[in-house]
């Protein structure tokens, strides 16, 4: 027992004694205590070892303490409370399934009681728990505070202050003196819990982690580094912002000297004679330091360079000088390994000064370059350089490709060594990546095609290629273009055997030729890209018997190059393509269902949509780059319907072999592809695809037993939403049949990330039902579940179940109306509204119950609906919900007509209307995501100004009609690319009639101009009208008068459309 358990014991027992000459203990007793030994809480903080305190208490104490709150603290529960968890966690480990469930259920319990984070803590530490107890202890505790920490829709935590108070305080120490695997989920929970307290709430948690690094344990030090280095992290991913810039200044305040201190102490023991009498131990623990110190480095200088780092630059340059150039001397592979880590780390910060901080970093870069340089040449083809050889070609590619840098580069011998030495030996093939490419097809493709933040010695020599030919062409370039006519040359020597020779020259064009690191950089000229793969590439891609990773690497060729390559060559080849959908290789079936997926979306061209070419360009010189998208239609794809009239359902059934097929089974690729062929061929209709709806169907099915990753889960449920809006009721064919047992079979399994999948599937399978007669019993039978407060408890559920609930409004209001129901309907409402994070579904559901409610119910509940509404905008006001409001609003002029709508807001508080206006309307521009939101908002401000006689001359608000008038404009403008170009696209199809919906279930009809349903015509008609009333013509005529003469004649133009 180390010196403070025996301190922590001793005053214990000091205590005991005390409390044993008292025999009414009470508040006075307490006060004499606390006087003479400290707060109890205190001095149980003090405590290392928790169960050898609470063993001793058990045994010789019986006694309760009150607190400052009046709270009784029962010593014996709060020991009885450790064995109860410590008999729970025993038999979480049961071979019982009946005792594991019960144990399960008890944990969750015991949770939601105060206190028993404490001991779930003590549980972490505590010897006497196996070690696989503490660390299920531990990751109880991480994960109850990761769903608990935070406030709930109602703004309230299960983890009550106190016991927040008490882990923030606690947490550290326990972190540090627990074991490794325990460590890792304390570290975990503390990160978490920064997340949101540091550093305003918790500003003991840096001295806290200065004070272990200051303490020369390394054990303690680098427990510290690991939880600092995944706090700070963020910082190297986040956006700016004042606030975090504010964080980090704090944090640089108080930890970027220490930082510093520890990092030149241990540079200067590990360059000098110290370190020959070092054991593997003891460096392994410098190392890990090292490591951790390094990135924290690179973190902390991410946003901007801190005054402090470029004062200490020096200091902090010379440790990675003498880092890169340590010698290796141990025979322990992990030393070894650590050393390549903390290299690479180095690495990763040379490249970011170089990139960012020029200037500063100038009269260093030379040195590096060398030194780096000298070490890549020293390290070999083994998989475990591969880190520190791609992360150091990455630093020497980010040197190259600099304008300021280039001098230093002009003779060429030092790219010609780089280039030659190390660059494109990085290019060979080794037997790992073979391997790779047959047992591990997705880090494959992760590694070769999607830019995994994994290292890759090929990738990263591609991008040092592309940086040079972009900065040192004529240098360079023929040194590459002798090289690729070399392995050209020794593949048609023998193909069969030099296979690999093609494989290196594909992945070497595609680097000299694609200039920049994105997909849209320019193509090297030198190449003539067809051509190429027609004479050199085309034979081996289509032949029986060629090498499966050459053809990956033709397809991965043709994907990058899809732009550059003409339509009748992928037309030519897509038999081919197809077949490989179910080829033996798994990263084959992968990189053809990319490129298929590509082709489909691909950019090739314009063409106009709606207006004629004068039209065009008059509102082209109006304002093109807000406003080309409403008038161009998206971009053509590369292979369209017409091209695959004999192909598409070979593809769709390759597509279906392959997802039976293992390692990509469950492939997002393969999914994206199948569910984009379904978008191509949307316009043939359901008996293109009905056959295929009962297998998808299936497959979602066995997601319950076996889920897969998230996307393609998500890709595999947006299928079937497809399938559903192509095959949704008809006479010969019902959905529902299908659907509904697996619906039921999600509903009752633990599956709850289908749920939202579920809900919205629903949706659409509802929203096919046009009369009420239609509705299948079902329905109705679900509507009492979807209205269980567990549903709406759950975040991810809200969108989708929100929408279905608006659904139900809308095709059966007088189910939903009944009494029961729509209490539970406004409670939902009222407690969503309240929430900052979903308030937006809250309101949906009133527009929704305003527009599609019983009259007598909507009359009865709108007076309470819009005074909680009002609540929460003066309470907490946000741009968001002031949007939901005036939609709200809007909903109401649509349903009632515009006077009605504007007395049930005065008879809430007179005048109060006028103040809606001018605070809400006019001071605030809104942006709408939702084509029939910005809709409803241009048809319900427009019915406004046209009916109410208060925005006529004279009127209450007719100062604001101009201003409005100017706002509608905007808005229309704002959202003209989603009002003028057809929402019959496959993703709007929900609530592409939501608006004539709307006004079909309108009470009055106030303002009905001809061809409502087109907008444009619906707006310059109430121009036009407006013009024609003499009470409001004077308002118009000014704000036309505000507008340019394009705008003025766009309006001419679009009336007499």
């Amino acid at each position: 027992m180390i010196d403070r358990d025996v301190m922590a014991v001793d005053a214990s027992i000091s205590f005991q004694r005390d409390v044993n000459r008292v025999s009414n203990f009470n508040n006075e007793h307490y006060e004499m205590l606390r006087r003479k030994h400290g707060s109890f809480r205190l001095l149980l903080g003090r405590i290392h070892r928790w169960n050898t305190f609470c063993t001793y208490l058990s045994e010789n104490i019986a006694v309760k303490v009150c607190c400052h709150d009046n709270e009784m603290t029962d010593l014996h529960k709060c020991n009885n409370d450790f064995l109860t968890l410590k008999k729970t966690v025993e038999e979480l480990f049961s071979v019982d399934a009946e005792k594991r469930k019960k144990a399960e259920s008890v944990l969750q319990e015991s949770l939601k009681c105060p206190g028993f984070v404490r001991v779930l803590l003590r549980a972490c530490l505590s010897a006497d728990f196996s070690v696989s107890a503490r660390q299920l202890a531990a990751i109880s505790l991480k994960n109850f505070i990761k769903s608990s920490w935070i406030s709930d829709l109602e703004g309230s935590t299960q983890i009550g202050e106190e016991d927040k108070i008490y882990i923030r305080d606690s947490i550290v120490e326990a972190m540090v003196n627990s074991s490794p695997l325990v460590k890792k989920q304390l570290t975990e929970a503390i990160c978490f819990i920064g997340k949101y307290d540091f550093p305003s709430n918790w500003k003991s948690l840096l001295d806290a982690l200065v004070k272990c690094i200051e303490s020369g344990d390394l054990s303690i030090v680098n427990s510290a580094l690991v939880t600092a280095e995944q706090l700070f992290r963020r910082y190297s991913t986040e956006s700016k912002s004042e606030k975090l810039w504010r964080e980090i200044k704090y944090v640089l305040d108080n930890f970027a000297d220490p930082l510093t201190k520890l990092f030149t102490s241990l540079t200067s023991k590990v360059s000098g004679e110290e370190m020959k009498h070092f054991d593997n131990g003891c460096t392994m623990q410098i190392y890990e330091t090292f490591v951790d110190t390094v990135k924290i480095f690179y973190h902390l200088n991410f946003q901007d360079l801190p005054e402090y780092f470029e004062d200490h630059l020096d200091e902090w340059m010379g440790g990675f000088k003498v880092l890169l150039e340590l010698k290796n001397v141990y025979s322990c592979p992990e030393i070894g390994n650590l050393k390549m880590s903390f290299c690479a780390q180095i690495c990763d910060n040379l490249a970011m000064f170089s990139e960012k901080y020029e200037e500063e970093f100038f009269n260093h870069v030379m040195n590096f370059v060398k030194i780096v340089s000298q070490q890549l040449l020293s390290v070999s083809a083994e998989e475990k350089y591969d880190e520190f050889l791609s992360k150091g070609i990455d630093f020497l590619a980010t040197v190259c490709g600099k304008p300021p840098y280039k001098l230093l580069f002009e003779n060429g011998e030092i790219l010609s060594q780089i280039s030659e030495c190390i660059v494109l030996p990085s290019l060979e093939l080794r037997a790992c990546d073979v391997d790779n490419f047959e047992n591990s097809p997705n880090d494959y493709v992760l590694f070769d095609l999607e830019g995994s933040v994994a290292e890759s010695r090929r990738r990263s020599a591609c991008n040092f290629i592309s940086a040079v030919c972009k900065q040192f062409s004529d240098t360079v370039e023929p040194m590459f273009t002798l090289h690729l006519h070399n392995l050209l040359v020794q593949y048609s020597e023998d193909p069969a055997e030099n296979w690999s020779r093609k494989s290196i020259a594909i992945n070497l064009l595609l680097a000299i030729c694609c200039r920049g690191t994105t997909q849209k950089a320019t193509i090297s000229p030198i190449l003539n890209v067809n051509e190429f793969f027609l004479t050199q590439l085309k034979l081996v891609f289509e032949s029986a018997l060629g090498n499966a990773l050459l053809k990956a690497d033709i397809l991965k060729f043709l994907i990058l190059f899809r732009t550059e390559i003409p339509k009748p060559t992928f037309v030519n080849i897509l038999p081919t393509v197809r077949n490989l959908l179910c080829h033996d290789s798994a990263v084959l079936r992968i990189y053809s269902a990319i490129l298929l997926e590509k082709l489909l979306i691909g950019k090739r061209q314009f063409k106009v949509l709606i207006f004629n070419d004068l039209q065009v360009q008059l509102y082209g010189n109006y304002n093109l780059n807000d406003c080309l998208i409403c008038f161009l239609g998206g971009p053509v794809a590369v292979l369209e319907l017409s091209d695959m009239a004999g192909s598409y359902k070979i593809i769709f059934e390759n597509l279906l072999k392959a997802l039976e097929l293992p390692d990509t089974a469950h492939c997002e690729y393969v999914m994206r592809c199948f569910m984009r062929l379904i978008e191509t061929i949307f316009s043939l209709g359901a008996d293109a695809v009905r056959e295929y709806f009962n297998t998808i169907a299936m497959k979602i099915y066995s997601l319950i037993t076996s889920p897969g990753p998230p996307m393609f889960n998500h890709l595999l449920c947006e299928s079937m939403c497809l399938l559903i809006r192509l095959c949704g009721p008809t006479d010969n064919f019902n959905a529902e049949d299908i659907l509904f047992p697996i619906f039921q079979q999600i509903l009752q399994s633990e599956s709850n990330y289908l749920l939202p999948w579920v809900f919205q599937m629903l949706a659409l399978l509802l929203n096919r039902r046009t009369d009420e007669a239609q509705i299948p019993p079902v329905y109705m039978v679900l509507l009492p579940h979807l209205l269980n407060p567990e549903v709406w408890s759950n975040p991810v559920n809200l969108p989708s179940v929100t929408h279905l609930l608006t659904v139900y409004m809308r095709v059966n209001s007088g189910e939903l109306s009944k009494e029961d129901y729509l209490i539970k309907v406004l409670t939902i409402f009222q407690r969503l509204v309240f929430s900052k994070s979903f308030d937006e579904n809250g309101m949906r559901l009133m527009n929704a119950f305003i527009d599609y409610g019983l009259r007598n119910h909507v009359d009865m509940y709108l007076d309470d609906i819009l005074r909680v509404v009002f609540k929460r905008q003066q309470e907490n006001q946000t741009y968001k919900f002031s949007r939901m409001f005036v939609l709200l609003i809007c909903h109401m002029v649509v349903r009632f007509g515009a006077m009605a709508a504007l007395a049930r807001i005065e008879n809430i508080q007179n005048g109060l209307f006028g103040n809606i206006v001018e605070k809400l309307f006019i001071a605030k521009s809104y942006t709408f995501k939702r084509s029939e939101d910005a809709m409803i908002f241009i048809y319900g401000v427009l019915q406004l100004l046209y009916c109410c006689i208060e925005f006529k001359i004279n009127g209450v608000y007719s100062k604001y009609t101009v201003d409005l008038l100017q706002m509608v404009h905007a808005s229309f403008h704002k959202h003209s690319e989603i009002i003028f170009v057809s929402t019959e696209g496959v993703h709007n199809a929900i609530d592409e009639d939501m608006v004539s919906n709307v006004l079909y279930h309108a009470d009055v009809i106030e303002f009905h101009i001809p061809g409502t349903e087109n907008f444009a015509k619906l707006y310059t008609h109430a121009i036009g009208q407006m013009l024609r009333d003499a009470a409001l013509k004077d308002a118009v005529e000014s704000f036309l008068s505000r507008l340019t003469e394009q705008e003025r004649e766009l309006l001419r133009m679009m009336s007499l459309r």
